[in-house]
């Protein structure tokens, strides 16, 4: 999937895994936090063999998670 608009997470508890299509990941842990922001733009459809990341809860702990949706969001 993409995250579409801006997304701010942060993470509460459990591990977060974001494997991107070359097979690259990042684990995230409590205590850590990153924007989601990728995206395409409108005349480009979305192909899931191209595009975007698999999101993973990796072990046995829940996933606590905080989404913050930032295409709004001001500082004004």
């Amino acid at each position: 999937h993409m995250a579409g608009d801006p997304t701010f997470i942060a993470i509460q508890q459990g591990v977060l895994r974001i494997t991107l299509r070359d097979g690259q990941f990042h684990d995230f842990s409590a205590g850590s936090s990153f924007i989601a922001a990728d995206s395409l733009p409108k005349h480009i459809s979305f192909d899931k063999q191209k595009h975007g990341h698999k999101a993973s809860v990796i072990g046995d702990e829940m996933l606590k998670a905080i989404h913050v949706k930032l295409n709004n969001f001001s500082t004004t």
